[in-house]
């Protein structure tokens, strides 16, 4: 999967909070939606060197993520 072209306001939303906001966040979707490929991009805007902690419900889906986060991200 790529990453979107285009983000909606609801993704815009999401990554001022990760660039400007503080504390926790919370994302609430259902499925299909998009969370995944949202925080997938929110990975992709994380400075080098920043902790996140990436979580799948199964290994199939962890690998998968695993697969579409940048280099410099451990899953």
């Amino acid at each position: 999967m790529s990453r979107p072209a285009t983000p909606s306001s609801h993704q815009e939303a999401i990554f001022r909070f990760v660039e400007q906001g503080s504390g926790h966040g919370v994302i609430m979707a259902t499925a299909g939606s998009g969370k995944s490929t949202t925080l997938v991009e929110v990975a992709h805007r994380l400075p080098e060197g920043t902790r996140a902690c990436f979580l799948a419900f199964n290994t199939s889906a962890a690998q998968q993520l695993k697969d579409r986060l940048p280099a410099h991200v451990t899953a």
